[in-house]
């Protein structure tokens, strides 16, 4: 038999789909983690939610980064520090208000029963994906190197705007909620009193803008034969 002489094939690059399931993957075993401690101590429950299930996200989003291998192009990496600082920040002041509170009542009947239990981690994990997708099929994208430009400087500075909003109103009503003459009412100081609820009003911003600021690199790599053109 003759000799194999043909040069071995190059390995086929990894697709933004990679990243969606890279991200798939870290999310789901973090709420997964939360399903399995929720039927393991039921009554502690609440006080898991927010660290698996929130902080899944920030995980997700520096593991898919590693994966990707977009090392320090600015868009990806801005993406994934903006996102990782979201959710721990998010998550270590949820966990601590838990256990402060001692659970939160609002997700007692979530635990009732095993199965109710696997459908509050199955939308948990549906939620924590879909919020890192943009952030996922960036970091893979071949465009994730798009220069920033305007825009993107625009979309990191709406991303600092919510982040501060979101921050503020839930120290603001956590402080107003420390003061047992306000048991009962609603917060109506700081923001809270400009805004129904202005803690939601700033986490929209903050994904509204990183969707702006993953956009460009998503599209050039959709349509990779097109250019990259100016930096947005």
């Amino acid at each position: 038999r003759g000799l194999n002489t043909s040069a071995p094939r190059p390995a086929a690059a990894p697709t933004m789909l990679s990243g969606l399931a890279a991200s798939a993957l870290t999310v789901g075993a973090c709420n997964g983690a939360g399903l399995l401690a929720t039927l393991w101590r039921p009554r502690d429950a609440e006080k898991v939610t927010d660290l698996l299930g929130t902080g899944a996200i920030a995980l997700s989003a520096v593991v898919t980064h590693l994966s990707s291998g977009a090392g320090l192009a600015l868009r990806p990496l801005a993406l994934t520090a903006c996102i990782a600082a979201w959710g721990v920040r998010l998550a270590g002041f949820l966990c601590y208000r838990a256990f402060q509170n001692g659970g939160d009542g609002r997700l007692t009947s979530n635990f009732d029963t095993p199965a109710r239990a696997a459908a509050f981690w199955g939308v948990s994990a549906l939620w924590g994906w879909l919020n890192v997708l943009p952030q996922s099929l960036a970091c893979f994208s071949p465009a994730a190197a798009a220069p920033m430009g305007p825009a993107g400087l625009l979309a990191l500075a709406g991303f600092a705007l919510g982040f501060a909003v979101e921050s503020l109103a839930d120290y603001q009503k956590w402080s107003f909620k420390q003061d047992p003459a306000n048991k009962g009412r609603f917060c109506d100081v700081g923001l809270w009193a400009l805004c129904r609820y202005p803690n939601y009003a700033g986490e929209m911003l903050v994904w509204t803008s990183l969707f702006a600021l993953a956009v460009p690199a998503i599209a050039g790599g959709a349509a990779p034969t097109r250019g990259q053109g100016a930096g947005v």
